[in-house]
């Protein structure tokens, strides 16, 4: 199937997610002649990195293609090739990127309700230290149908690559992981005491010290197949910022780490 989240079916049957999770989702065009516009501009894109970035990304793909994460394909059956390349994380870890700007020029705008860092605001108490879970990694745990797959193509050493599963960078992946966590926050709720707030790529823990660790464990518990990354403000009011762009474009890095010190000045303000 691929994507870890469907080795975990039983438990999203408990929230009514399963079929949701097996179908996957499509892209949704802006209008009829999107794939038409995309398709004109058909072209390899060669990924293109130093020795070290290539090196790193290799070993990233082999382990996507053992969780059937990308696919190999022939190179006629794509229909749109997505540049792709590595980038370094403020903890000095490699992440490999799929630039889907071309690709989402062409997809629908849709309004959805999402948490703001207002609301955040007013949801933290006085005292609280707040644990940001970074699932900006989690978005490729849900699968895209096969219909939308070829649209979604890369290149790596003359060999040629579905994606088999959501991009972060694709223009409705928050909204559709947003769509699946969303149960799975309210049965967190209901079931502890913790207080948890689902924003777009983050999942925020409000808690005092001692009740960090208990909570983030029943957090893991509760959040079947999700591999989080966690940072912690401290007593000093900081934040260790975890900000990857899903793009190399300036303005959406500047767009996206706005977006992110907002969240880390709500979670923080009140430390």
């Amino acid at each position: 199937m691929g994507g870890y989240t469907a080795r975990y079916l039983e438990q999203w049957e408990t929230i009514n997610m399963k079929d949701f999770i097996q179908q996957g989702f499509t892209l949704l065009w802006k209008d009829n002649l999107s794939t038409n516009n995309l398709q004109r501009q058909l072209e390899t894109i060669k990924f293109s990195g130093t020795e070290e970035e290539t090196k790193e990304y290799k070993i990233m793909l082999e382990e996507e293609l053992k969780e059937k994460i990308v696919i190999p394909i022939k190179k006629e059956q794509n229909k749109l090739y997505n540049p792709t390349f590595m980038i370094m994380k403020t903890d000095e870890e490699w992440r490999k990127i799929l630039d889907a700007n071309k690709l989402n020029k062409q997809i629908a705008d849709f309004h959805f309700k999402m948490h703001d860092s207002n609301e955040v605001n007013k949801t933290i108490r006085l005292g609280e230290q707040g644990t940001s879970f970074d699932l900006s990694s989690a978005f490729h745990h849900l699968i895209v149908q096969a219909v939308s797959q070829p649209f979604l193509a890369f290149e790596f050493q003359n060999n040629h690559y579905n994606c088999r599963a959501m991009l972060f960078g694709y223009k409705h992946s928050p909204i559709y992981f947003t769509t699946v966590m969303q149960p799975k926050m309210q049965q967190i709720r209901m079931k502890t005491e913790i207080r948890i707030i689902n924003y777009g790529g983050h999942v925020l823990q409000l808690h005092s010290n001692k009740q960090n660790e208990r909570d983030r464990n029943e957090i893991n518990r509760n959040l079947p197949g999700i591999r989080m990354e966690s940072n912690k403000c401290n007593r000093q009011n900081e934040i260790e910022e975890a900000f990857i762009s899903p793009a190399r474009n300036i303005q959406h890095e500047k767009i996206d780490k706005d977006r992110n010190k907002n969240i880390s000045e709500a979670i923080c303000q009140f430390n």
